[in-house]
Formats: C-alpha cells, structure tokens, sequence
C-alpha cells in the first residue's frame, strides 16, 4: 500500500469517497387528492412508491405550485405552506426525488397520501 507524508504525517493513500446523501425536506399529505386521479389508481399507490414532481408556475394560486404524480396520473400538489423552498431548487436544477411515505384510508382525502420529499445532496 502507498503512504503519503503530509506535515509529518503518514497516511495510506486512498481514494476521495463521493457518496451521495438524502437530504429530508418534507413529509407531508397531499394537497388536492380529491380532485385528481388518487382515487383512480388507489390500489397502486403503496409506500416507497416513486411519485413525480412538476413545477406549475402558472397557476394562479400558487406560483410555487408543485404538482405530484404517479406515474401519469395527477394526485395532487405539494401543500401551499411547503412549496416555496422545493419549487426554487427545482427552479435551480437540484435533483428533488418524491415518494409515497404513506398510504391511510381515511375520511379526509387530503390526509390519505403521505408523501416525501428528499434532496440529493
């Protein structure tokens, strides 16, 4: 094995390590689930499941507006509250992954679909 002398020191030469880390920037349910698709691939929908996020700058509500899908299929959004930060790295070109955290039966469509949202850092 090589060794390199720095300031004295000797250590074994190795190789810089690139590893990637997933950076939590959100879990939460999502917005709007009753009036899109969720209901219609419900039992495709399970948790680790990949989902979609696209930016919609043009709607009228929200300009941070990012919606999530399953496959083609719309779900919903990311709530209101949380999408300033994930719409301006998107913006930016940071790679975003979304996935289904969690899948409830539940009186209130807009808590059936957890969804989580990392950043790869």
């Amino acid at each position: 094995m090589k060794r390199r002398k720095i300031l004295g020191f000797i250590f074994p030469k190795t190789k810089p390590v690139n590893k990637k880390r997933n950076i939590m920037l959100l879990d939460s349910s999502v917005a709007g689930f009753r009036y899109y698709s969720g209901e219609d691939v419900w039992e495709q929908l399970a948790p680790g499941r990949t989902l979609d996020l696209k930016r919609e700058p043009g709607n009228k509500f929200d300009y941070d507006a990012v919606e999530i899908y399953h496959e083609k299929e719309k779900l919903g959004y990311i709530p209101r509250s949380d999408s300033m930060i994930i719409a301006q790295l998107m913006d930016k070109g940071v790679d975003i992954k979304a996935t289904i955290s969690e899948v409830v039966e539940n009186d209130s469509p807009n808590q059936r679909i957890g969804v989580a949202v990392e950043m790869m850092a």
